[in-house]
């Protein structure tokens, strides 16, 4: 008898690409019609599992709007080993 032990190595990704998954999905789901450019990205809480981002509006020159204030968009919580993502 033969036995085969298949291990899936599922890569964790680092803040930055967490935070690329992140602002695609608001995108991707039509949350926001803003360009990738005027979405700010703030940490939340990170742990060695997922990090809770907070997506709000950048509003300066480029992007337009009043400084002062920067609308929420969405908090978005993304799994480092899974890649997937989930609202809060």
């Amino acid at each position: 008898m033969v036995i085969i032990v298949l291990l899936v190595y599922s890569y964790r990704l680092d803040e930055n690409e967490a935070a690329d998954i992140a602002v695609q999905s608001v995108i991707d789901t039509k949350l926001t019609d803003l360009s990738r450019e005027c979405i700010l990205v703030l940490t939340e809480q990170k742990n060695y599992k997922q990090i809770i981002f907070e997506l709000r509006e950048k509003h300066d020159a480029t992007c337009g709007g009043d400084p002062d204030v920067a609308p929420r968009i969405a908090f978005v919580v993304v799994n480092l080993y899974t890649h997937s993502i989930n609202p809060l």
